[in-house]
């Protein structure tokens, strides 16, 4: 559920965020486990999962075998911090 005084701002987000051309996800930071509450369709359309599959997921279910280690490590810093980060990660398709 989107909170009152943030709704108009998050709708307003998702409306941008499904018509931009790159991959955008809206996590909430707030919830243990950062769960996705919103992927754009280029998202979709590069994972190949849709919406209702990574709605409630952390980011984490696209990591697999050769996903850097140390990338993760840096974006899960970040996150705790608050801070920017810029690093080169492999993620996984639905098909592999």
């Amino acid at each position: 559920e989107v909170p009152a005084d943030l709704a108009g701002f998050i709708h307003s987000f998702v409306a941008f965020a499904e018509k931009f051309p790159m991959s955008i996800v809206l996590s909430d930071m707030a919830t243990p486990g950062n769960p996705m509450l919103h992927v754009n369709r280029e998202f979709c359309r590069l994972t190949g999962f849709t919406k209702k599959e990574t709605q409630g997921r952390n980011c984490r279910f696209l990591q697999g075998p050769k996903t850097e280690a140390a990338s993760a490590a840096v974006i899960q810093d970040a996150l705790r911090r608050g801070a920017d980060c810029f690093v080169k990660i492999t993620n996984y398709r639905k098909n592999g």
